[in-house]
């Protein structure tokens, strides 16, 4: 498989890992309701909103290393890394510490996919490809296309 497919595919499961973190964060905030509209126990309250906006902040994590990776670049790749890591450790922790709920699949998911993106980033070609700098292509200014393709760069 060519370099530039590998790094399309990891570029779509990253932005899908964005998308189950919102779900994810949306579905706690909306399941969260109940219990912070009708019972007034203020720890509960703040356990729920902190919890959100950390998934909320995971989503926009994600978000930033989607788009380091399309811009192809070595920081990106360094960013999108450190990111992932970041963000499976976080879900896996979770996952653990909330135990295995049958309404909770969403962080092992969520741990597994950004576990892919670390471990498939960190592959000898995608390093090779994400640090290997990009030609600019030079461009021609000229309204005529006849005497824009008889020149020689």
């Amino acid at each position: 498989m060519k370099k530039r497919n590998w790094a399309g595919i990891v570029v779509a499961i990253q932005l899908g890992n964005a998308f189950f973190l919102f779900v994810f964060s949306i579905y706690l905030a909306v399941a969260a309701y109940p219990w912070v509209a009708f019972f007034q126990e203020r720890d509960v309250t703040i356990t729920y909103i902190v919890t959100v906006a950390v998934f909320m902040a995971l989503g926009v994590l994600a978000i930033v290393c989607w788009r380091s990776l399309r811009n192809e670049r070595r920081g990106g790749w360094w960013v999108a890394l450190m990111g992932n890591a970041v963000i499976s450790v976080l879900t896996t922790l979770g996952s653990l510490s909330g135990g295995w709920r049958e309404t909770y699949f969403q962080l092992p998911l969520i741990a597994l996919l950004s576990a892919v993106v670390v471990i498939s980033l960190l592959m000898p070609d995608m390093r090779n490809h994400y640090s290997t700098p990009r030609s600019i292509q030079p461009a021609t200014l000229s309204n005529n296309p006849r005497e824009s393709a008889g020149r020689k760069f």
